[in-house]
């Protein structure tokens, strides 16, 4: 098996991005390639549309470290990729101005308002939960202990209130 094989061996798809699997550093996913660490969404890159020019980013439409789906990457300056990050509400400065950056507004949101409910309410593990839904079994504590996304269980519960009643056929 070659290094660009051992590579994609080492991803695997979850959702719509396909992740890679290996070490990761500050979220990104890294691969060991002519003896220097690359990230792996840059070495992604390079298999397939060959060397990136030089100060240029490869940005991520999915905003997921770990994602090094083709279609999820695209090249940007480094002027680009921060006005994606203020675009998308995850910059630490923009958060004054954007008021809905946390719980499932926020970019890098791993739940929906229907799995928190479904936190909340099953009276499985967490553990097993986390495994289930791809999340750290501590999301799924904080969630539980409605430390974490609050915003959606509020809103969740006025939607449940507001539905109309279904048929019953």
């Amino acid at each position: 098996m070659n290094t660009e094989q051992k590579f994609w061996s080492r991803t695997e798809w979850r959702g719509e991005c396909l992740e890679f699997q290996g070490a990761t550093v500050e979220g990104y996913g890294v691969f060991r390639f002519h003896s220097q660490s690359w990230k792996a969404h840059r070495l992604a890159w390079t298999f397939t549309h060959g060397q990136i020019p030089s100060g240029v980013c490869v940005c991520h439409h999915c905003d997921n470290r770990k994602c090094v789906n083709l279609a999820h990457l695209f090249l940007g300056t480094p002027a680009d990729n921060s006005a994606d990050m203020v675009a998308k509400g995850r910059s630490k400065a923009c958060r004054a101005y954007v008021p809905d950056v946390r719980g499932h507004a926020n970019g890098r949101s791993r739940l929906t308002p229907e799995q928190v409910m479904q936190i909340r309410t099953e009276h499985r593990t967490c553990k097993i939960i986390a495994e289930e839904m791809r999340v750290s079994r501590t999301c799924v504590e904080r969630c539980r202990a409605q430390k974490t996304y609050t915003r959606e269980a509020a809103e969740a519960a006025v939607e449940e209130d507001n539905a109309l009643p279904t048929d019953p056929e």
